[in-house]
């Protein structure tokens, strides 16, 4: 440890972490910057006490990680020499996670057996891995939890720690006499012969680390202290795993059996074994996770979207700190009450919805299915979805997704380091009090890759989650709309793997079929999402009054951002409420002053130049991607842009302030994004439908056709100058003002 604790690089590489140690060596989770991107990797350093079989056993490790290519094998970055010419170290991908022997012991000794989904993925991971290697003649001989790292999700496996592997080429041969790696995972010819080589007996350490895995016991019961070679005399074969837990089907059972055969001969390569693998899971497809513990849910609020909502203890506390009440002040719908008066919903009650209707999801996957989640994975999928918006900001979709004054809310990562990741946040805090909160606070992190490994992201975020589901509905029942997303879409859910996905990470999939082929009204179900999320964009979220507030917001806080004074503005924000960022403008410049005043009292300015930037003949995906690569480059999606704007505008239309001018052009097409709906139309594999597939082409445009370019002017201002600055702006950029008369005296002031 005294080494460890004064390491601070080695060479270019900067130590961030001290890891682990292990019999020979030392572990480092280290960084370097390249071209402006830092990346991590791991490094093993011999230690300065290692025997010489240490050496050679840190020699042959480096020779086989150079010999292996392969996903769930660390691959050498470099190596060098360290504290003498007698201490190497090497560079290696940083695998990661957390050991499976650290997961099992925190998350699973006391809590009930890992799930089956869960085991296979690891399993066939690491037989893939071992094929890889057994194919080179290189083998393992010491698999075991301490030496497998996996996410929470299981969305990586690596097999780490090949110190102790043989192989036919290696450049010296580790006698193994005396050591046969950890007994428990040896078979008896293993435990009798220490230095012999056998390529299945890592298949059968990676049975016994099933087993343990699915019953939380060790497939021979003895004593700790009994002797390798005694172990190997008691051993029989295994009792089946169904013993121990009746959930495990009797063919998984039968499987793992099959992989800890005491026999060499009768035992399968792992070549063979991943070939039975595959066959199991492609004729078992419900071999998703089983749920063991009930979870309880002692708490309840009554939702007028859902009803009665229920909680754990933990969420409820979850809520309770001061992070998370923030979002209570913070209205759902900005500024859109001043046309839709019952649109006072916050953002706190739609983080209680989504956690609410991604739960609802889960339940009905496992009661249509049959297929099963584990607690800690139904647990982190709530979690998630309850504090998915928590780094939200007042009239967060106009100065984010509209305006681009600040970078949006889930990819801010100043903000969410001041919300969740820095010491004196209770919610941070309390995240880290659990395993399933830790995954969650990986997903919250911008630069973490944890939310591409894992479907919960997905059963939250995609355009079919569960945050669109709620927010619909929500949305509609607060403004007085009958736009409600079919419910049939939750008995179309499941959570499937790809046949050619090696690390068998799961998504959320619809299945649209039933027994006489694709069920038209599951179709429908899902096409319904988006048609209500399109006729909100439309009839409410870009409603002209709604806008024309927003702007008006938009330029205030951007002009009081040009203040030197509020430097730090964009951290203050993060702790107003709505009410509290208009006081605040109060208490600015003469024009921040007058904005807030007239959004409270609904003396807001008017359109005097309204036109669709790209039409209905033009709205498609190539003309749009050019007009907005056009606009960034003329500046006009920035406030810095909009500015300068507003004063040629004011300059060519005779007014003496640019204030009385602001011009208003979100950064993109409202609610355009990008579609993957990932769906079954039969048994079979997993197509991806993006937004060039049928319906949603059109729905797609349709969402191009609402990107609007505005104008607006106090409404003391004449018509006369009203026409003028439309004439400007539509000579400027060539769009047609589609504010008429009668246009003016339906939509104004309404």
């Amino acid at each position: 440890m005294h080494d460890a604790e004064h390491q601070s690089a080695f060479g270019e590489y900067l130590v961030e972490q001290y890891l682990a140690s292990g019999q020979f060596g030392l572990v480092f989770r280290v960084s370097k910057v390249e071209d402006g991107t830092k990346a991590e990797f791991a490094v093993k350093w011999l230690k300065a006490d290692a025997s010489s079989r240490g050496r050679i056993r840190f020699k042959n490790e480096l020779w086989a990680l150079t010999q292996l290519n392969h996903p769930a094998i660390p691959k050498i970055i470099g190596s060098g020499i360290q504290g003498g010419a007698e201490r190497p170290y090497i560079v290696m991908t940083l695998a990661p996670g957390r050991s499976l022997q650290k997961i099992y012991d925190e998350d699973y000794k006391n809590h009930g057996p890992m799930s089956p989904g869960k085991v296979l993925r690891i399993v066939k991971v690491l037989l893939d891995a071992l094929a890889h290697a057994h194919a080179r003649g290189i083998y393992h001989r010491d698999v075991k939890p301490d030496n497998v790292v996996v996410t929470d999700s299981i969305g990586d496996v690596t097999l780490v720690d090949f110190g102790v592997c043989k192989g036919n080429e290696q450049p010296e041969d580790a006698k193994t006499f005396a050591y046969v790696g950890a007994s428990r995972f040896s078979p008896p010819s293993k435990l009798r012969y220490a230095n012999e080589t056998h390529e299945t007996h890592d298949v059968f350490a990676v049975g016994v680390l099933a087993y343990l895995l699915l019953t939380n016991s060790f497939p021979w019961s003895v004593a700790e202290n009994v002797s390798a070679g005694r172990l190997a005399d008691l051993m029989e074969d295994a009792g089946p795993v169904r013993i121990s837990d009746s959930y495990v089907s009797k063919e998984i059972s039968d499987y793992f059996l099959y992989l800890m055969d005491i026999s060499d001969a009768r035992r399968p390569s792992a070549n063979i074994a991943l070939e039975r693998l595959e066959v199991l899971l492609t004729k078992q497809p419900g071999l998703a996770p089983y749920g063991r513990k009930p979870i309880q849910y002692p708490r309840v609020i009554r939702d007028p979207v859902h009803g009665d909502i229920v909680m754990t203890e933990f969420e409820r506390t979850l809520i309770d700190t001061p992070e998370f009440q923030r979002l209570r002040w913070l209205k759902q719908l900005g500024t859109s009450h001043l046309v839709y008066p019952g649109a006072e919903h916050t953002r706190f009650s739609h983080a209680i919805g989504t956690m609410h209707v991604a739960s609802k999801i889960l339940t009905r996957i496992e009661q249509r299915t049959r297929e099963r989640f584990d607690a800690e994975e139904h647990l982190m999928a709530r979690t998630y979805a309850l504090v998915h918006d928590v780094s939200q900001i007042p009239f967060g979709h106009t100065l984010e997704d509209e305006l681009q004054i600040f970078p949006r809310h889930d990819h801010n990562e100043k903000r969410i380091r001041q919300l969740v990741m820095r010491d004196d946040s209770r919610l941070g805090k309390l995240l880290h009090s659990t395993s399933f909160g830790k995954a969650v606070l990986a997903m919250l992190d911008v630069n973490s890759v944890a939310k591409a490994t894992t479907w919960v992201a997905e059963l939250v975020e995609a355009s079919y989650g569960a945050d669109v589901i709620d927010y619909v509905d929500r949305d509609a029942f607060y403004c007085g709309l009958d736009h409600r997303i079919d419910s049939a879409i939750y008995r179309n859910f499941a959570v499937s793997t790809r046949a050619d996905d090696i690390s068998q990470r799961e998504y959320l999939v619809a299945h649209l079929f039933g027994r006489h082929g694709v069920r038209l009204d599951a179709r429908y179900a899902l096409e319904s999402i988006l048609r209500e999320r399109y006729a909100l964009f439309m009839k409410v979220y870009t409603h002209p009054v709604k806008v024309a507030a927003g702007a008006m917001i938009g330029k205030a806080v951007s002009q009081a951002m040009t203040n030197p004074e509020h430097a730090n503005f964009a951290d203050a924000i993060v702790n107003m409420s709505d009410d509290g960022l208009l006081q605040f403008l109060k208490g600015e410049s003469d024009f921040c002053v007058e904005m807030a005043k007239r959004i409270v009292e609904r003396r807001l300015y008017r359109p005097a130049f309204r036109g669709r930037i790209l039409p209905d003949h033009k709205a498609k995906v190539a003309n749009y991607e050019a007009r907005r690569s056009d606009f960034e480059k003329m500046g006009l999606l920035s406030p810095e842009g909009r500015a300068k704007t507003e004063k040629e505008i004011a300059k060519h239309a005779g007014l003496d302030n640019s204030d009385e001018v602001i011009f208003y052009c979100a950064g993109k097409a409202p609610g355009l994004k990008k579609l993957i709906q990932r769906i079954k139309n039969a048994p079979g594999p997993i197509e991806i439908q993006d937004e060039a597939h049928e319906v949603n082409r059109s729905i797609y445009r349709a969402h191009i056709n609402l990107w609007t370019m505005y104008v607006f002017i106090p409404p003391e201002k004449g018509q006369g100058i009203a026409d003028h600055v439309a004439n400007i702006v539509q000579s400027m950029f060539g769009i047609k003002n589609e504010v008429t008369e009668k246009q003016r005296q339906l939509v104004w002031p309404f």
